[in-house]
């Protein structure tokens, strides 16, 4: 007679059957990043600065991207049908706060139409990293599967700084900073033979430093394919 500990196990394998078997993969992915934190912050805090002087000889104007696409290269080994460990190059791409001033050449009666550019100033940001996940996972039938992932990430993040006024351009000095962050991510994937399609959702918080580059979270949507040698 079965206990009822085993009456669990065989109701839990019979929703999560598991085809897949040990291996080497290798994967190709594109991302959809989107950045949050001091750089989001530094966009608002300009945005509202230039609201407050609008009205005055003084106007600005705000571009802050805060998203891009990138790609991300992986290689994979499965244990069993349900643990896998994968490592992998993440680019995180690039993102940048820019601000132009303008001024009315005539301050004593400005004029919609005498404004003229007087300053601008970019802050731009760029990062990658090695990444070390393990990957839980089941299929719920012959073609589809759900994972989970939680990840390490060594990261290394530049920035920059310039500025110009009309009749000259100034470059400040770069930062760098390195790290390490953890995230994690839940997917769906479809089986087509040797071939894995999926879609990701994945987080990674604090990359950066806060003093020297800027600390932000990084979340990210994927789509991408996995070969599986087995």
């Amino acid at each position: 007679m079965f206990k009822k500990s085993n009456v669990v196990l065989l109701a839990v394998c019979g929703l999560v059957s598991i085809p897949s078997h040990a291996g080497v993969y290798v994967g190709l992915q594109a991302d959809n990043n989107r950045v949050s934190g001091d750089l989001t912050d530094a966009c608002s805090d300009s945005q509202k600065y230039y609201e407050r002087i609008k009205k005055s000889y003084s106007y600005g104007v705000v571009d802050c991207k805060n998203d891009n696409r990138s790609p991300q290269m992986f290689v994979g080994y499965r244990f069993n049908p349900i643990v896998a460990i994968e490592l992998g190059y993440v680019d995180f791409g690039d993102v940048y706060l820019s601000e132009k001033t303008y001024d009315n050449v005539n301050m004593s009666n400005p004029k919609p139409d005498g404004y003229v550019l007087y300053y601008s100033e970019k802050r731009s940001g760029s990062g990658d990293a090695t990444a070390l996940s393990v990957l839980l996972g089941g299929d719920i039938n012959e073609s589809f599967g759900l994972y989970g992932r939680a990840g390490i990430y060594h990261w290394n993040v530049k920035s920059q700084i310039s500025w110009s006024y009309p009749l000259k351009s100034y470059k400040g000095p770069s930062d760098s900073a390195k790290g390490d962050a953890y995230g994690w991510g839940v997917g769906t994937v479809y089986h087509i033979k040797k071939f894995d399609l999926f879609a990701e959702y994945r987080r990674v918080n604090n990359i950066g430093d806060e003093e020297e580059t800027g600390e932000n979270d990084i979340k990210t949507v994927s789509l991408g394919f996995r070969f599986n040698f087995n």
